[in-house]
């Protein structure tokens, strides 16, 4: 995906994509979604929600916990196109 976005975007700077990384973190490790409707008390999250709830979640955990590689793995994604 890297790739094919610089493709499409090939003056974005790639300090720029990098940055991707850090906002990602802070952005998905503050958002409420998809969990604001049963903090407003609404219906429970259909399944389909709460799988991506789940992987989302899971997907920052992994990030967070080595984000090097995540930023290593995206600069070689970059590098490459």
């Amino acid at each position: 995906m890297a790739a094919a976005y610089r493709t499409a975007h090939p003056n974005v700077r790639a300090e720029d994509l990098l940055a991707v990384i850090p906002a990602w973190i802070c952005y998905t490790a503050s958002s409420v979604y998809p969990y604001e409707d049963l903090v407003l008390g609404q219906a429970l999250l259909p399944e389909q929600l709460q799988t991506y709830a789940k992987d989302r979640h899971e997907a920052l955990l992994a990030v967070m916990e080595d984000p090097i590689a995540a930023t290593d793995a995206l600069r070689e994604g970059i590098e490459t196109s």
